[in-house]
């Protein structure tokens, strides 16, 4: 796992979009993670920001999104598991994901929103949905 207990600490990662997307769809980023420390209170929270990076091969311009996705903890004890999906508006405004598309993530833990602010990010993955049936593994 990697821990984040700092808001300046960040995993980097990044995704392709193949001609087999089904260009109708928003594609979704999922983090699993759990408590690294456990949580304190009755409505103890956990939030991440997740920004994205991406353009195609003949682009000058790159586009991005930025999300924050949080989870409810309570008084969770350590090592309680989680998952975060995080969507990625594949036709936002001047910022359209398209076939061909790299894309750079950045993925931090927002410890000035967050009540428990150690975590450790267990696995991460990018997906969406084809024009066909595809394996799928995790």
């Amino acid at each position: 796992g990697y821990q984040l207990d700092v808001n300046t600490e960040y995993l980097y990662f990044n995704g392709a979009v193949c001609n087999n997307w089904d260009e109708a769809t928003d594609m979704e980023v999922r983090i699993f993670w759990e408590l690294n420390a456990g949580g304190g209170g009755a409505d103890d929270s956990v939030f991440f920001d997740l920004k994205s990076w991406y353009k195609g091969a003949t682009e000058d311009t790159t586009k991005y999104q930025t999300s924050t996705e949080g989870e409810l903890v309570n008084n969770d004890g350590q090592y309680t598991a989680y998952m975060i999906t995080f969507t990625l508006d594949y036709d936002l405004v001047a910022n359209v994901i398209q076939v061909g598309d790299v894309l750079s993530f950045r993925l931090n833990l927002n410890t000035a929103s967050s009540d428990v602010d150690n975590v450790v990010l267990n696995y991460v993955y990018f997906s969406y949905k084809t024009k066909v049936p595809q394996p799928t593994t995790y």
